[in-house]
């Protein structure tokens, strides 16, 4: 029951203090910002989890209830809205945070990748070491395989009845058509 009470006459003394920084007093602001300044803390660091970075956080919001402390309307509790201020602003740290791009020319050297390792062509990648199995593969095969056509390795029928295979208007497909059909 104490700390209801205790709590009510903090959100007493804040109203009060909104009202007259509203009017100009700058030490009404130290008062909310003594009065919130753990409470806004705690939240930053049960987001961030991380003490400095909670401080950092917890600074930027009390910047900002600086800025918008007029846009306080009253129809809540000063704690609430305060609590929405300062969650929005740990998440928008997090998008922030999400799209930093570091240019090669600041990046550290500490992974230990040169610049060299960084451009180089991927062979794995660029499929060199497959043409070069398929080659190999090729050349260990017996004579007798390495003259056969595709339609007879793979057993399928070679027919013309797409029209880029052959021209329509004719019945037989062109020369060059080698579209197979399984079967």
């Amino acid at each position: 029951m104490r700390r209801f009470k205790s709590r009510k006459a903090t959100n007493l003394s804040a109203d009060k203090a909104i009202r007259l920084f509203n009017q100009g007093d700058i030490q009404a602001f130290e008062s909310i910002y003594r009065t919130y300044c753990e409470f806004v803390h705690r939240i930053c660091l049960r987001m961030l989890r991380d003490p400095a970075e909670a401080d950092d956080a917890a600074q930027d919001v009390f910047v900002c209830v600086f800025r918008k402390i007029n846009t306080f309307r009253g129809e809540s509790a000063f704690s609430s809205w305060l609590y929405r201020l300062t969650t929005n602003s740990v998440l928008m740290r997090f998008r922030k945070k999400k799209h930093t791009w570091i240019s090669l020319e600041e990046r550290g050297d500490d992974d230990g990748a040169s610049y060299s390792e960084i451009e180089a062509v991927d062979l794995n990648l660029s499929g060199v070491l497959d043409r070069i199995d398929l080659q190999s593969a090729i050349a260990i095969l017996p004579n007798g395989y390495k003259q056969l056509s595709f339609s007879t390795i793979f057993k399928v029928t070679i027919t013309a009845k797409s029209p880029r295979c052959s021209d329509t208007r004719r019945e037989t497909p062109s020369p060059n058509c080698t579209k197979p059909v399984f079967g």
